[in-house]
């Protein structure tokens, strides 16, 4: 299974420079966002994300035992994904 990036349907700026309107319009997008992303995750991890304490513990430990850094170039993670929307990409290539 392939991790899917979020990618906002409108252009991304820095939060400092967004308007209220701007603030709200993303706010709201990401809180729409949720459903789909518990849903990715819990198909990585197998585990049932169900908003109590005890699945914020499972997915913890989940995370803890499956995720590595890596160190990559920034013309690996260009390879890897020439998709990505330049405002990630100082976020990523950092």
């Amino acid at each position: 299974m392939e991790y899917k990036l979020m990618q906002p349907p409108f252009d991304m700026k820095e939060y400092s420079e967004m308007s209220k309107n701007e603030a709200k319009k993303h706010f709201n997008w990401f809180k729409q966002q949720i459903p789909s992303r518990l849903e990715q995750l819990g198909a990585f991890s197998q585990i049932h994300l169900d908003y109590t304490d005890r699945s914020l513990i499972d997915i913890w430990e989940w995370y803890l035992g499956n995720i590595q850094i890596q160190s990559k170039s920034a013309s690996e993670l260009e390879e890897e994904h020439p998709e990505t929307e330049e405002w990630l990409k100082s976020y990523i290539y950092i």
